[in-house]
């Protein structure tokens, strides 16, 4: 079984296709979406690589999936021999509310460039929907996208993998939703478990996050204290499957941008990017010969 098969990626393209445009009929907030919204979901538009077409997210995956598999060696089963890691980075730029224009995918795909510089890595942005954020985070039922990429990242050993958490932690390019939560997190991808990270690195956008914060409260009543004597705070995310209306608005966040504005690669990945960006083109260059 070829890495692609073995990632779902199409199978989760395919159902976030099905999904969205049931939301385009059903959802409380339908009325926003134009004919010409619809028209980009269609067949006929997979030639310009949109973010929302489903045709060009499994053509490019496809590819991608080809490219990290000669990389990093994997054979049938998944399995790979190097070092390889998953890492989230969550760009302090990529946080805005819902409804607001505009997000600079490439200022940030720049310094995050500039940040990895000499690294081999392959990824892509996605857009984390923030359905509620507690009221010192934006206002009570704060809505926001964080935009962040999700990067494969391989020839670092862990040691070096943990000194580049600890140097990008330390810089100001990177910021938490949720001050409790970290902004940089890294681990290693077992032998066996590429598919899975490569399935959830590069599918659609999914799911909904809700955050709540409250004071910490003992058996006896009383709030617990940090050692510094402030209040103690539970913080919680709980994540679930994106409402049609969530769909919607997700959808109106990325429709004008095109995969090639999201696929983000350095080092040894940049050729990998750039070659399976290719192929993609043109596969519909052929098939609109046909």
């Amino acid at each position: 079984m070829s890495l692609f098969e073995a990632s779902g990626i199409e199978d989760w393209c395919r159902s976030a296709d099905q999904k969205l445009k049931e939301a385009f009929e059903g959802a409380h907030n339908r009325g926003t979406v134009t004919q010409m919204d619809r028209r980009l979901l269609h067949r006929s538009a997979a030639d310009r690589l949109l973010a929302v077409n489903v045709e060009s997210r499994i053509a490019l995956g496809r590819y991608l999936c080809e490219e990290i598999a000669s990389q990093l060696c994997v054979n049938e089963h998944g399995e790979h021999e190097s070092s390889v890691f998953f890492v989230t980075l969550i760009p302090k730029d990529g946080f805005v509310g819902i409804g607001v224009d505009g997000i600079d995918i490439g200022g940030m795909r720049r310094r995050l460039q500039a940040d990895l510089r000499g690294l081999s890595y392959l990824g892509a942005f996605e857009p984390g929907y923030y359905a509620s954020l507690p009221s010192s985070d934006g206002g009570p039922g704060h809505q926001a996208i964080s935009w962040h990429p999700h990067l494969l990242m391989w020839g670092v050993a862990p040691e070096q993998m943990a000194s580049l958490i600890g140097r990008l932690s330390k810089t100001e390019n990177y910021q938490a939703v949720i001050e409790e939560f970290v902004p940089v997190h890294a681990e290693q991808v077992a032998s066996g478990e590429l598919p899975e990270v490569i399935g959830y690195l590069l599918k659609p956008p999914s799911h909904a996050y809700r955050v709540t914060r409250y004071p910490w409260i003992g058996r006896d009543g009383e709030v617990r204290l940090e050692a510094d004597g402030t209040p103690r705070f539970y913080v919680g995310q709980r994540t679930s499957n994106l409402r049609k209306g969530e769909r919607v608005k997700v959808f109106h966040a990325m429709k004008h941008l095109g995969l090639e504005e999201l696929v983000v690669a350095g080092g040894e990945g940049s050729t990998s990017r750039t070659r399976a960006l290719q192929k993609a083109t043109k596969e519909f260059e052929c098939r609109g010969r046909r």
